[in-house]
């Protein structure tokens, strides 16, 4: 059975940070030394400092990109620059975007999600992975002991009960990250009603993520 929950995630504090253009980044997968370099320079609080930190020749077992992530992560926790929510949610995500003149959307949320081993539960493996990519990703999750990049998922709403929580939340609620990028709106709201997160988390742990 899947198991969906809130949690309280931690967020870029609006009062230390008013542009949030200048601090988000692209999944790391996708970034090349050049724009790693020009993401770097606008601040230093970038998100890209965690997720993509810098070789450096004087690297060792005990300075190198992934101990430099939790330092940075655990100084701006300190600062109060990044500051975790008191109570638990689920993140709405919303983007918009055009290709070749036409205009798409997409949304979702965040949350936590229960793993089994495959065969046990109705979640289905999405793609197959290479061994050097999960062991980067391994080594900087064991640092920060945080999820920096989460993925995406697919999951079934045959009756539309999660659809129309998240639609309603987008519509009526003032989202707390609106931010243009490269041409791409991201949007980002909070969810904290338990009645709502009740509907959401149950109607998927009775259906099937994929």
């Amino acid at each position: 059975m899947v198991e969906i929950r809130p949690f309280k995630g931690f967020l870029y504090n609006p009062d230390k940070i008013t542009d949030y253009s200048s601090v988000v980044a692209p999944p790391y997968d996708v970034i090349s030394e050049e724009k790693r370099n020009q993401l770097y320079d606008k601040s230093d609080y970038g998100i890209i400092r965690l997720i993509l930190g810098k070789v450096q020749e004087s690297d060792s077992t005990n300075d190198n990109k992934y101990t430099r992530a939790k330092e940075d992560l655990d100084s701006w926790v300190k600062q109060g620059i990044i500051t975790k929510d008191k109570k638990d949610s689920l993140y709405i995500y919303f983007q918009k975007y055009e290709v070749d003149g036409i205009t798409y959307t997409r949304s979702g949320f965040m949350g936590l999600m229960k793993i089994q081993d495959t065969g046990e539960d109705s979640v289905l493996p999405h793609e197959y992975t290479l061994a050097k990519p999960k062991q980067d990703r391994m080594n900087l999750i064991t640092q920060v002991r945080s999820n920096l990049s989460p993925i995406f998922m697919l999951f079934d709403d045959k009756e539309n009960k999660v659809t129309e929580i998240l639609n309603d939340t987008m519509k009526n609620d003032a989202p707390i990250i609106d931010v243009d990028i490269d041409g791409v709106v991201h949007k980002l709201w909070r969810l904290s009603a338990e009645s709502k997160l009740e509907c959401v988390t149950s109607g998927l742990t009775t259906g099937k993520t994929i």
